[in-house]
């Protein structure tokens, strides 16, 4: 569920300041970054999608980029978004020839728990660290419920080195992105004991617990580490979650 700073139609100059999509995705080590994730998600579909036509639900769609980088023909999709910057009314321009494409505004579980069809992926990219964990744990639920193919999350490691890292690095580039830790807090992330830090959005937010949560609902998952280094969970920025009712191949 992106936020995303919506660009002035008054400044033709581009003189605006950049918004939140082409903070993360213009260019650099930052942008690289993100699109790692993109990069990971077109090699799972390669993967386990086959050749045939498929259905798509995305919880955190915003402007459809994740789906623009899906490599099979999607016959339909169901993105759902909390509407940040007007990434919603953009992906419904960018796909309005898709007559079974919908990009509806949410932020509710019940939301994709009444959809009255299943799906052969849903898609779920750096959105279930914002959220509550009872919101987290129905969104999982409702996610079991509506898939006859595979689950595909990715989150971001904030502990252990990958948060020193980023928390670093930040700091460098004079990125934004942090609430702010105390002294106690930034030494527990470091040491992995998140259970000592106050969660709030990404602040906190441990991936092992989402693990947890999936393999409650999934008989079989995979989380494996985001990067070019072949690194583990553990030493990665960014974690891959695959999960299915059925085994992985």
């Amino acid at each position: 569920m992106a936020k995303e700073d919506a660009a002035k139609p008054e400044d033709p100059q581009g003189t605006s300041e950049p918004t939140y999509t082409e903070q993360l995705f213009g260019k650099g080590i930052y942008a690289r970054h993100h699109l790692r994730r993109f990069e990971w998600l077109r090699r799972k579909f390669d993967a386990l999608a086959g050749e045939a036509e498929i259905s798509v639900l995305e919880v955190g769609c915003h402007d459809g980029r994740a789906l623009s980088s899906i490599p099979r023909r999607v016959r339909r999709y169901a993105g759902f978004d909390a509407g940040w910057g007007g990434g919603l009314e953009r992906g419904r321009q960018k796909f309005a020839a898709e007559k079974d494409y919908t990009f509806t505004e949410s932020t509710q579980p019940r939301d994709v728990a009444s959809l009255g069809e299943q799906f052969d992926f849903i898609i779920c990219m750096e959105t279930l660290e914002h959220l509550d964990q009872p919101v987290v744990e129905g969104y999982i639920q409702a996610f079991a419920s509506k898939l006859n193919g595979y689950l595909l999350v990715t989150v971001p490691n904030e502990k252990g080195l990958p948060f020193l890292v980023k928390a670093t690095g930040a700091r460098v580039l004079n990125i934004e992105r942090y609430y702010p830790y105390t002294t106690a807090e930034f030494f527990w992330a470091v040491l992995g004991r998140l259970q000592h830090v106050r969660r709030i959005e990404h602040k906190g937010f441990d991936y092992a617990r989402l693990v947890g949560l999936i393999r409650h609902h999934f008989p079989h998952v995979r989380v494996e580490g985001i990067n070019s280094l072949r690194l583990p969970p553990s030493l990665s920025l960014t974690i891959g979650i695959v999960a299915s009712h059925q085994p992985i191949p």
